[in-house]
């Protein structure tokens, strides 16, 4: 079970940003600050999964031909895969997270013969996100050499969107991730990730993450959770986010894991420092605030 989660959980976090498919839609700009895909990071960051489940549902619904509330119902269904202990449960959800995906990568109207840098760049993100999406399960089946394929693909499109417009700061999360986790390969599989293309840079991941915090207007949030619990940082780099750990546990109280890090690291920090270590400076990103009002320290 450990290894499935650990598995799971660098899945589920290096795509959780699959959200970000939804900012150039119709959907995702009514409302304020990332529409209703927002809402779904927010539930899902607080550890409101039914609530986003009945959220993706309703745009489901709303849209029924469009790709990007599918990436979406993916990602729910594999978190809620990760939330279970049995296995039967978490099988059938990761199934079912499977079908959707691939449906999403092949919406209605979709032609056999397409390029998959075809259309426009919401259409490319839904694809790349999807592809990733793929990958994740297909790792976590221990399909390695088809999920090195599939998220070969995605991070290629992911990243000619974000080459093309800039300003999509929401691609600055998987991206972010690709390179870190790339980055971080023990030495024994470098030579193999190089072989197929997917090497990365660990100190360039940390920046895409950071500029996600601050300017994406959907998975902020994630990313934010993404850096002060995911990566496995170290006490003294910790540090530099101890006002974002804060800001975190105030937004989402719901996320016990957030609490306890917004208590730890300050304290740690302190030790630290009385101990004449060298720790980083509190001088970490923020989330906004709503509407994109900068928070303060």
């Amino acid at each position: 079970m450990n290894e499935w989660k650990r598995r799971v959980r660098w899945g589920l976090l290096a795509l959780a940003g699959m959200t970000l498919l939804a900012v150039g839609s119709a959907e995702s700009r009514a409302g304020e600050c990332g529409g209703l895909p927002r809402q779904v990071v927010d539930a899902l960051v607080n550890e409101e999964i039914d609530r986003a489940e009945a959220l993706v549902s309703r745009w489901l619904k709303k849209a029924p031909k469009d790709p990007l509330p599918r990436v979406e119902a993916a990602m729910v269904k594999l978190v809620k895969a990760y939330h279970t202990d049995d296995p039967g449960r978490r099988k059938r959800l990761e199934s079912e997270a499977l079908d959707q995906a691939e449906r999403a990568t092949q919406p209605l109207g979709w032609q056999p013969d397409a390029e998959e840098s075809d259309g426009t760049l919401d259409e490319r993100l839904a694809r790349g996100y999807a592809l990733s999406l793929q990958a994740v399960i297909r790792y976590n089946r221990h399909q390695d050499r088809k999920a090195y394929d599939l998220g070969y693909r995605g991070r290629q499109l992911l990243q000619s969107v974000l080459d093309e417009d800039p300003g999509r700061a929401d691609a600055y999360l998987p991206l972010g991730l690709y390179e870190y986790y790339l980055g971080k390969l023990p030495a024994e599989r470098r030579r193999g990730a190089r072989l197929l293309d997917l090497t990365g840079d660990a100190d360039l991941g940390i920046e895409y993450l950071e500029r996600a915090v601050q300017e994406a207007p959907v998975v902020g949030p994630e990313a934010a959770r993404v850096l002060l619990v995911q990566l496995g940082l170290s006490d003294e780099a910790l540090c530099r986010y101890r006002t974002l750990a804060s800001q975190m546990h105030r937004r989402y109280p719901g996320n016990r894991i957030l609490g306890l890090v917004a208590r730890i690291v300050p304290l740690q920090c302190r030790i630290l420092e009385s101990e004449g270590e060298a720790v980083a400076a509190d001088a970490g990103p923020l989330l906004p605030e709503p509407c994109g009002r900068l928070a303060r320290r």
